[in-house]
């Protein structure tokens, strides 16, 4: 985009040395004091656009908002990736947990095994009850802990999106300004 920029202005300087061509025979060529104050002013606003222009260009060149842009896109594919990761993840523990929860459930409800028909000791039970609590705990302390970092995620993927609307808003008023300057100066070059 920046390449058809700069063709337009080197397209746009030929016809502005064109016109300054011109102007200069006619002010040496010519007796007519307002012909000759209307095209020194032609002239002018010529070169004052022309300023305009350059310094649009280079604002937009210089800045690294096109760069930053690109690397805030990238960081909000990234942070979209990480929140699908952990919504899998706080999925999963939430599973475990359940099925652990069940199995907490049936031990301390149940002296026998509901598949074999044993019976489950004291000791074992004791034992296994003790077991399916840590479990749960571990499950409880991930979930806790996903759930923290899947709310930074969205937190950070939120001001991202901010950022990018910012540096999207900037260049388009920029390369709206530099359209703006570029139908001046053609409008004057056609006059």
């Amino acid at each position: 985009k920046l390449k058809s920029v700069d063709t337009e202005i080197s397209t746009l300087e030929s016809l502005i040395q064109t016109k300054n061509d011109f102007a200069a025979y006619i002010k040496n060529n010519s007796n007519n004091k307002d012909l000759k104050d209307k095209f020194q002013q032609n002239v002018s606003n010529i070169e004052r656009i022309r300023e305009d222009l350059d310094s649009l260009r280079t604002s937009l060149e210089d800045s690294d908002m096109k760069p930053m842009l690109a690397s805030l896109k990238e960081s909000q594919n990234t942070s979209r990736l990480n929140l699908s990761a952990l919504e899998k993840s706080l999925h999963t523990n939430k599973l475990l947990k359940s099925e652990h929860t069940k199995k907490l459930a049936f031990i301390r409800d149940n002296c026998s095994c509901d598949k074999c028909q044993q019976t489950i000791s004291e000791a074992h039970k004791t034992t296994m009850i003790a077991d399916l609590e840590q479990e749960i705990a571990k499950y409880d302390n991930e979930i806790s802990t996903v759930t923290d970092e899947f709310k930074d995620t969205t937190t950070k993927l939120s001001q991202i999106i901010a950022d990018i609307k910012k540096h999207e808003e900037c260049i388009s008023v920029i390369e709206k300004q530099k359209l703006i300057k570029e139908t001046e100066l053609k409008q004057l070059l056609s006059a």
